[in-house]
């Protein structure tokens, strides 16, 4: 019964995959994926993807979930460990931990001014990505706290607020309607200078002791109150920063001496540079836990043999996704706080490098002894989505000199191929790398597509920086579900993905046992993902 379901499974596949090749006349004569292959691929991104997961974000409980199911099929694999142990004379580990940062939490916050006392529920609220802390001083109202957008113009360089707590507006530059005056990409939105993230770094630059950020009047996004405004789990300020509303403004106002309102500052503010004393002092306080989080890679390797074996030949892929959104998501504000699964990003790659492991320990245990192969580890990045953090981390402390490592290959988003089409960036990037693969590239049943550049989004970009050769695989086009809740399972072509395998399964073997050193030449340069 299962060999019929895996059959029935394997001609559905099939199916699929022939409506969308390129030329199917052309490539009819290529051997179709082991059933069971697909079957295994399909099955590692289900659960890798599923909800359970949460979408997999760097430093929550369900990312070590997602770290043991890695780490368990490598063990069964038969990869060795090779990361020191947390304490001297510990056996080694899978692991390789990094600090990922803090996890913050809100405490308390306060608000005086003059008088007056606000209330931290319903007029104002504290933002963890502040600075912990106390200030007082007088208020100065700085529009939107931003320079410069297009031909709009506010803040110079020499407005110097050392020692004022700074009042500015949230978002950016308005019509009458409340909407930007300069949207943000694809025509809508805010721009990137309205974020709070690029005020804080402005604030910073002027010496600002703290700052309100407050609702603007009329604005379109007032529906959201005080949560519009984005905080970041992450500390992007060195000042207290706190989000108030427009009625806990016009209080605010009505005890100063400026006689403005906040819709004439409104005004002020949506014209150009408006820099104003308000005529009056207030204290602030906002206490913010952090507990330190680690994220850890997860690595394991097959041993070389012979006069090669002190050379590496790195695997790669990143474990991670972006969870509920909270931070990266490509579907606005109404991705967040939903499940983003990640299922071709990278859930794709990371069943690639598993099922990888497992052919690779088979194929080195029937080599001859006496053969010359070099190193091959495995290594599932955590943390790639909030800056490549695992991969910087390695390359910082790798299992070796980076001169020992030969080639990196890196899978991310390997799951969505269209018309058999798979990108490769870094053909070129080693010596007598392009004459090794482009054999393979031509029989592998795809249609490769070498990158002109390397495209440095992916964990890669950390060891072509640091002169290591690297393979890149991607699809190519791109759909428009990654980085959203839509990039589920149910969309893999599981098919062409196991080709993908198929075909650096092949590329994996052949370095390993290359006699000849492959050395970076740096002729591809580096560049972005659409």
């Amino acid at each position: 019964m299962k060999q019929i379901i895996l059959g029935l499974a394997f001609l559905l596949l099939v199916i699929q995959s022939t409506l969308v090749a390129q030329s199917p006349a052309a490539l009819e004569a290529i051997p179709a994926p082991a059933a069971a292959d697909v079957v295994t691929f399909r099955q590692h991104v289900d659960w890798l993807a599923s909800p359970f997961l949460k979408g997999r974000v760097a430093g929550t409980p369900e990312m070590e979930y997602a770290r043991h199911y890695i780490e368990w099929h490598f063990q069964q694999a038969g990869l060795e460990p090779v990361f020191a142990g947390a304490n001297p004379g510990d056996p080694k580990s899978y692991r390789q931990p990094f600090e990922l940062g803090a996890r913050r939490e809100l405490k308390a916050a306060s608000l005086a001014v003059g008088d007056m006392s606000f209330d931290s529920a319903s007029d104002f609220r504290g933002m963890i990505s502040g600075d912990a802390g106390s200030a007082s001083g007088e208020l100065v109202f700085a529009g939107y706290g931003i320079s410069k957008i297009s031909d709009w113009k506010g803040l110079e360089d020499e407005d110097d607020f050392s020692g004022k707590i700074v009042v500015v507006y949230a978002y950016g530059p308005m019509d009458a309607e409340g909407k930007s005056l300069y949207p943000g990409r694809r025509g809508r939105g805010w721009p990137r200078e309205a974020d709070p993230f690029f005020k804080g770094a402005g604030m910073r630059d002027r010496g600002a002791k703290a700052v309100l950020m407050v609702i603007p009047p009329g604005v379109a996004d007032d529906g959201r109150g005080l949560d519009g405004v984005r905080d970041r789990s992450m500390q992007t300020w060195n000042s207290p920063l706190l989000t108030v509303t427009t009625a806990a403004f016009e209080k605010i106002l009505a005890a100063g001496k400026s006689g403005e309102t906040a819709a004439s500052l409104r005004a002020k503010a949506d014209a150009g540079r408006v820099v104003l004393d308000l005529g009056v002092g207030a204290k602030l306080a906002v206490e913010i836990e952090s507990t330190p989080r680690l994220a850890e890679n997860v690595g394991g390797i097959i041993p070389g043999r012979g006069d090669l074996a002190d050379e590496y030949v790195v695997v790669g892929a990143h474990i991670d996704h972006l969870g509920l959104g909270m931070f990266g998501s490509r579907a606005g504000p109404e991705g967040r706080g939903k499940i983003h699964p990640g299922a071709d990003d990278n859930a794709s790659g990371t069943a690639a490098i598993m099922m990888m492991a497992e052919r690779l320990v088979a194929h080195y245990k029937a080599q001859p002894d006496d053969a010359n192969l070099r190193s091959v580890l495995f290594l599932g990045f955590d943390a790639e989505e909030q800056g490549l953090l695992g991969a910087r981390h390695y390359v910082k402390e790798p299992i070796a000199p980076l001169e020992k490592h030969a080639l990196m290959i890196n899978f991310d988003m390997i799951g969505r191929i269209t018309d058999r089409q798979l990108k490769v960036d870094g053909a070129t990037s080693g010596s007598g790398l392009a004459e090794l693969v482009r054999p393979l590239f031509a029989d592998s049943g795809l249609v490769i597509k070498e990158g002109e550049s390397v495209m440095m989004a992916s964990d890669h970009a950390a060891f072509y920086s640091v002169g290591v050769p690297v393979l890149f695989g991607i699809i190519t086009p791109f759909h428009n579900e990654y980085h959203t809740p839509r990039d589920t399972s149910d969309k893999m072509n599981c098919v062409d993905a196991v080709r993908v395998v198929d075909l650096f399964d092949k590329i994996t073997r052949k370095v390993a046992a290359h006699p000849a050193p492959i050395e970076f030449t740096g002729q591809v340069r580096g560049g972005r993902r659409n």
